[in-house]
């Protein structure tokens, strides 16, 4: 089911990059080859790309699913638990630390996104 779900992302991301839109994404990313697939999406349609991998520490994560209401997430305390668990592989993609206010990882975003846009 995991799969079937990056397929269809990458289906809308690609669909959107070829209208000339930017595109953000938000998921787990917690394979390598889901993480390349996405970049190489937008490499192939010369788009600019700028992967983020937001970390908080397990008890940060556990508490914010366990309050979500509402939320398309299927994210629940116990899958934060198993996150811990995962090989993610080679991970090439920017480090946000994501366990202060959503304020703060917006703005810690935006300077890495600055950072990557300056570099090209």
């Amino acid at each position: 089911m995991t799969e079937k779900i990056y397929d269809l992302l990458l289906q809308h991301v690609r669909r959107i990059l070829l209208q000339g839109h930017s595109v953000v994404v938000d998921a787990v990313f917690a394979r390598e080859s889901e993480r390349d697939a996405i970049r190489d999406a937008a490499r192939r349609l010369n788009t600019g790309f700028v992967g983020l991998f937001l970390q908080a520490d397990l008890a940060t994560r556990q508490n914010r699913v366990g309050r979500r209401e509402g939320d398309a997430s299927d994210a629940t305390p116990e899958i934060a638990g198993l996150q811990e668990t995962y090989d993610i592989g080679q991970l090439d993609w920017a480090i946000i630390d994501a366990s202060g206010t959503p304020e703060l990882t917006l703005r810690r975003s935006q300077i890495q996104i600055a950072r990557c846009e300056a570099a090209t």
